[in-house]
């Protein structure tokens, strides 16, 4: 009699994505960045979630440091890492520029940081969600904008993998809640008393948006990678899957950290799978190239991956 011994997959050794890009310190006029000119269609026009990993290098490679001025400038600004005492949000008038921006979507025109600005930063090692929608009851201690943030301080900066969630999803009657999630927990929410449409009113033709600034920008500050700021803080780690959603991920799903997707679940817009592994572009896989990201001063391509 014949055995025949069947191999199981360990479903903890699977992959999500095909690799990542590292991002690591730079200098004026070098700032690595994954540039995004045109958001997916279906993004942002009402409920909607972005979700996508990320890996910090730790503080043993680039540790935590103290204020120090920007040429001059009453600007603070770090050398690799925001101090831990960054300020809470809203607490003072500066408080919504002290990270490192893993995602930068502000609108700086001036007295226009209110107008569609959404940034991922990395804040004392949390994570830090901004947005805002044009919104009149944002004012300008808030920095024009709401904020959702982890509390705890040092929670990313350990050179591993880490998943993210940022919702928006509808509350009541006309409210709609903003949640960051970490990892399969829900780590703030604030509500707001808004529902608008960010596709329309900002991301499509980028409206009132600074020129060569009409896009998001993952891996840098904007206007640092533009020679417009002389330094701000970069991203120093991995970027890892992205996926763009038309819809407010359940809490489930939102909880079910380090999931991988097949491609064509209701809802997902975009996603990037960074299988390229070589060139300029980071393509989208839904969007036959209308999504696509082009990467300026070459972050590095790795088969580093978040697994599940």
């Amino acid at each position: 009699m014949t055995s025949i011994t069947t191999i199981i997959e360990n479903p903890q050794s699977s992959g999500i994505g095909s690799g990542s890009l590292t991002f690591e310190e730079r200098s004026l006029g070098t700032y690595e960045r994954a540039v995004l000119s045109t958001i997916p269609n279906g993004f942002g026009d009402g409920e909607f979630t972005l979700e996508l990993f990320f890996k910090c290098f730790s503080d043993a490679t680039y540790t935590l440091g103290t204020i120090s001025g920007n040429g001059g400038s009453s600007i603070p600004v770090e050398r690799q890492l925001w101090a831990s005492n960054n300020p809470s949000k809203y607490a003072t008038f500066d408080w919504w520029y002290h990270g490192n921006f893993l995602l930068d979507g502000h609108n700086n025109t001036a007295g226009r940081l209110d107008e569609g600005t959404f940034s991922l930063q990395i804040a004392s090692g949390r994570p830090r969600w901004t947005f805002s929608d044009g919104s009149a009851d944002v004012d300008s201690l808030n920095g024009d904008m709401y904020a959702v943030q982890s509390t705890t301080t040092n929670t990313v900066l350990d050179n591993a993998w880490h998943h993210v969630h940022l919702v928006r999803r509808w509350s009541g009657a006309s409210d709609a809640d903003l949640e960051l999630w970490l990892d399969g927990t829900l780590q703030d929410s604030v509500t707001i008393p808004n529902r608008v449409n960010m596709a329309t009113n900002f991301w499509d033709s980028w409206t009132n948006y600074p020129t060569n600034e009409q896009n998001w920008m993952f891996g840098t500050e904007k206007q640092a990678a533009l020679g417009v700021l002389t330094q701000w803080e970069d991203f120093k780690g991995q970027l890892g899957q992205i996926r763009f959603w038309s819809r407010a991920l359940s809490t489930g799903e939102c909880g079910n950290a380090f999931n991988t997707i097949v491609g064509n679940e209701s809802g997902l817009v975009e996603y990037y799978d960074f299988d390229e592994q070589s060139g300029s572009t980071l393509g989208g896989a839904l969007g036959a190239g209308a999504y696509d990201m082009t990467l300026v001063n070459s972050p590095a391509w790795s088969t580093d991956r978040p697994t599940t």
